[in-house]
């Protein structure tokens, strides 16, 4: 945890688990749907409790790329949805997060640097991906 940054993320309930307790492990704020929402709650209302937190949304399903595409860029509703999209099966998450970690910190830094910054990072089996 560089210089005492604590990401706050917000795991959809497709996300790993196995993802939560690595950034656990290294001292972050991570939520997870199921604890605070219903289980199949509509994925709006997943990224809309997210982006009223201030929170990453962590993600796995095509579903909230296409809200945070949609609405994000041009729109209203998202426009300050953060995401960290993760596009590979969970045997792979660990290795992945932790090949991406450095990123993804220094994504948040960045996103908190400047006011109207979102953060957005994907990561997938053999990439890692920011919008900017």
């Amino acid at each position: 945890m560089p210089g005492g940054l604590i990401l706050p993320l917000f795991f959809d309930e497709g996300a790993p688990r196995s993802v939560g307790r690595f950034f656990e492990k290294h001292v972050h704020s991570v939520t997870y749907m199921q604890d605070v929402m219903a289980r199949g709650s509509p994925d709006a209302l997943v990224a809309e409790i997210a982006q009223r937190n201030d929170a990453i949304l962590v993600a796995v399903d095509k579903d909230m790329r296409q809200i945070a595409k949609q609405n994000g860029i041009g729109g209203t509703r998202f426009k300050r949805l953060h995401l960290l999209q993760f596009r590979y099966s969970e045997v792979e998450a660990l290795q992945r997060v932790a090949h991406a970690y450095s990123l993804v910190v220094h994504e948040w830094q960045a996103v908190k640097a400047q006011e109207e910054a979102r953060f957005w990072v994907e990561v997938g089996s053999s990439y890692i991906k920011t919008h900017r």
